[in-house]
């Protein structure tokens, strides 16, 4: 009886050293007590008859992965987005002025026609005032003399000329008013800037001191430079407007004159 105790201790021992074997080898260890075998009438040691466990399955070890501590990932770079605006300003409205005016010019002397010439007496009356109703216009007026053989017009600024040799205001004759279109330096309009918006029946009055005249308008020309036959006498009482138009920018100078032309009416 104490050799079968001891030898079951003995079998017992074997059984769980073989277990932490295999524990320790990731396996596990079966056993029952129809593995051995013991009898009373002597000691038997059967072997030990343990189910192999199954061969260990390798765990995949996670291989750390190191990010270098000395050259940083850039960060991103952030897109810049314009903040949307909160309002639309709203589109200028440019208005339309009247035409512009072209680079101010010298003022070119008309030609005075064959048979007048200065200090003739003519105007013995010469025009002061002139006025367009339709234009707006109201002006003084002075005596544009003969200057060789032209009419000087070159201080006549705002004011309207009446030119040298030409019949007085209200007598029977051709009188001949000239005015600028422009003004120099800076290109201001002058008095006779929208004389070619004068129609025929428009009525222009012309004053010498308080005495007024009024004409009537008939038509208007356009003439060269060189056309002076508009500034000769009549057998009638006539009065003729003149003015620059058609400015040639490559020639920087006015290439026509507008002529306006009217007769005396009765007063």
């Amino acid at each position: 009886m104490k050799n079968i105790k001891v030898a079951h201790l003995f079998q017992w021992a074997i059984i769980f050293l073989g277990g932490m074997m295999l524990t320790a080898c990731g396996g596990r260890a079966v056993a029952s007590e129809s593995s051995f075998t013991a009898e009373n009438n002597g000691a038997m040691i059967a072997f030990i008859t343990a189910t192999p466990p199954p061969p260990p399955t390798a765990t995949a070890v996670p291989t750390a992965t190191r990010t270098p501590t000395d050259t940083p990932s850039p960060p991103d770079t952030p897109t810049a987005v314009p903040p949307s605006p909160t309002s639309v300003p709203p589109t200028p409205t440019v208005t339309a002025s009247a035409t512009p005016l072209p680079p101010p010019t010298s003022t070119p002397r008309p030609t005075a026609p064959p048979g007048l010439y200065a200090g003739s007496g003519v105007p013995a009356f010469p025009a002061t005032r002139i006025v367009i109703p339709t234009l707006g216009v109201d002006v003084p007026v002075q005596l544009a003399p003969i200057v060789g053989e032209t009419w000087d017009v070159s201080a006549l600024e705002q004011s309207v000329g009446h030119l040298e040799g030409t019949v007085s205001p209200g007598e029977t004759g051709n009188i001949v008013l000239a005015g600028h279109v422009t003004l120099a330096p800076d290109g201001r309009a002058g008095p006779f800037y929208r004389l070619g918006s004068l129609q025929p029946g428009d009525v222009v009055t012309v004053y010498r001191g308080a005495e007024a005249f009024s004409y009537q308008i008939d038509g208007l020309a356009t003439v060269a430079p060189t056309d002076v036959q508009v500034a000769y006498p009549t057998r009638n009482a006539r009065l003729t407007l003149i003015t620059c138009q058609d400015y040639d920018g490559a020639l920087s100078a006015y290439t026509k004159r507008l002529v306006v032309f009217g007769h005396l009416l009765d007063n």
